[in-house]
């Protein structure tokens, strides 16, 4: 008797992916879509261009320059709009939480909306921001990872500098409104130091010159500037106008627009300890230069910068 292939097609194997970062990307464009069947949770729908989201920040960028929305990029992959609250490893099930609902309690914090089952699952959450447990780091600095904060900062620059420009601003609120600190000397937070500056030094002194004798840009770091880097890059960071005398190689900062440094070492002078060791630019494009403060160990962090405004909560105490 002779017999027949069954016409009957076998189900996909069902791929549950966690994350929509640089990994979930890059498994979602060398995937066969037609052999399984693709889900993406996760409460971001786009694909973030992290090098370049700190000239977002300043306005360089557009947002939209440096997102690439999931379903445009793969129309195929079903896509879920939420968070994972829990993995039944027995079932083979993802637990999710719709985002678009208001903030549930914290007595609700495990329940969720719904299930997604799964032959295979790929997780490609990332990872959160450290603040080293550092009591007030996240009432009172902004990060700068996503989208959001980068939208978040550039808002509150442009926010603090229209406050300062008001008439009736005292000279002190004024230098308060003006004051901006970098947490974190790594690529992220120097890229965003020279971002920033270009933003202080070009744009607002040109809209607004009376400011920027009371601009000051800061960047606190424990250690030394580009730490991870060679240290020929590291030369470079300091002869672009930054100082940094915490490690063996000091050289004086090329003079970039000139002008003396009487706010940042009157500042410095005031608030250094005795055992701290400060370092301050001989020459800046402002009275308030880009320079480096020794800082705690535990004020580094590798997965991303964190800075704050000198009109925050903690400061303005």
């Amino acid at each position: 008797m002779r017999g027949f292939a069954s016409t009957v097609a076998r189900p996909r194997p069902r791929v549950a992916v966690l994350g929509t970062g640089w990994a979930s990307f890059a498994l979602l464009k060398h995937i066969k879509h037609e052999a399984f069947d693709v889900t993406c949770i996760s409460p971001r729908n786009h694909l973030v261009f992290t090098p370049l989201l700190a000239s977002t920040a300043s306005g360089t960028l557009e947002f939209r320059s440096i997102a690439e929305p999931l379903k445009h990029a793969f129309p195929h992959v079903r896509y879920l709009n939420a968070e994972c609250t829990g993995i039944d490893v027995n079932s083979r099930k993802v637990q999710f939480r719709t985002v678009d609902e208001p903030q549930k309690s914290t007595a609700d914090e495990h329940m969720h909306d719904g299930e997604v089952p799964f032959d295979l699952l790929v997780m490609g959450i990332g990872a959160r921001n450290n603040t080293f447990g550092i009591p007030g780091v996240e009432e009172n600095l902004y990060f700068l990872k996503e989208l959001a904060d980068a939208r978040a900062i550039r808002q509150r620059v442009i926010r603090n500098v229209e406050a300062a420009s008001r008439a009736g601003v005292s000279a002190a609120d004024r230098r308060r409104l003006l004051s901006f600190v970098v947490c974190g000397g790594g690529p992220t937070g120097v890229e965003f130091s020279a971002e920033l500056h270009d933003l202080l030094t070009q744009d607002v002194g040109r809209l607004y010159p009376e400011l920027l004798p009371d601009i000051s840009l800061t960047i606190i770091e424990g250690r030394e500037l580009l730490g991870a880097f060679d240290q020929s890059l590291r030369c470079v960071s300091r002869s672009c106008g930054v100082a940094d005398c915490n490690s063996g190689c000091c050289q004086r900062p090329k003079r970039l627009l000139g002008g003396p440094c009487a706010l940042l070492r009157r500042h410095t002078r005031q608030r250094r300890k005795p055992t701290q060791r400060s370092a301050v630019a001989p020459s800046c494009p402002f009275p308030g230069p880009l320079a480096t403060f020794p800082a705690a160990e535990s004020t580094r962090s590798a997965s991303s910068a964190a800075i704050g405004s000198a009109c925050s909560p903690a400061a303005t105490s």
